[in-house]
């Protein structure tokens, strides 16, 4: 029986190979199921879902850096938030990716909803079509320490800056994590 996965909006994805010019074996996710499909995960290998697009895809697992109390504390400072409509991490040997839900989809496809869901169903509905973006990252370097970064839009970066840096992950998270959702995170600036 071929393995499947479903990503955030239904739609089923399986896994199949196929052998590269070099002769190589490469794995990629597919909608369309056949006899060519796998029955198992290969060895050393995950699923990801890529939480902007929805588009699921096969990589090499990397050894995550980051401890589960690190992990919880980043999740449990990101649901205080209420700024915050939704979220989903990446989390990839040092780097953690935070993809916030865009509050302007959320609350347009909630009000929309509302009046024809149950509360509860109709926040699933809204979680499988809100586009998400990569807002900030984590990176965890040698000696426990902590950088984070945001995005920064001017035309003249476009790409990732420092913001804070230290040692101290739950201070750094506090201090940086409140600013997702609100406008004070344009105003965030390299230190």
């Amino acid at each position: 029986m071929a393995l499947e996965f479903t990503n955030r909006r239904g739609d089923t994805y399986y896994i199949k190979s196929k052998l590269t010019k070099k002769g190589n074996t490469t794995y990629y996710a597919t909608k369309n199921k056949d006899k060519d499909c796998l029955d198992s995960m290969p060895e050393g290998y995950e699923i990801f879902e890529i939480p902007d697009t929805c588009t699921m895809y096969i990589r090499r697992k990397k050894k995550n850096v980051f401890s589960p109390k690190e992990i919880e504390f980043i999740e449990e400072t990101l649901k205080k938030n209420e700024a915050v409509a939704g979220f989903s991490l990446d989390i990839v040997g040092d780097l953690i990716k935070i993809y916030v839900a865009e509050t302007d989809d959320f609350e347009r496809f909630k009000s929309l909803m509302k009046d024809n869901f149950a509360n509860e169903k109709a926040m699933d509905v809204v979680k499988r079509f809100v586009r998400y973006e990569e807002k900030m990252r984590i990176i965890k370097g040698k000696n426990d320490n902590f950088v984070f970064q945001r995005y920064c839009y001017r035309g003249s970066i476009d790409d990732w800056i420092q913001i804070d840096g230290g040692d101290d992950l739950e201070h750094l998270a506090e201090t940086n994590l409140r600013h997702l959702g609100r406008q004070s995170y344009y105003e965030l600036q390299a230190y």
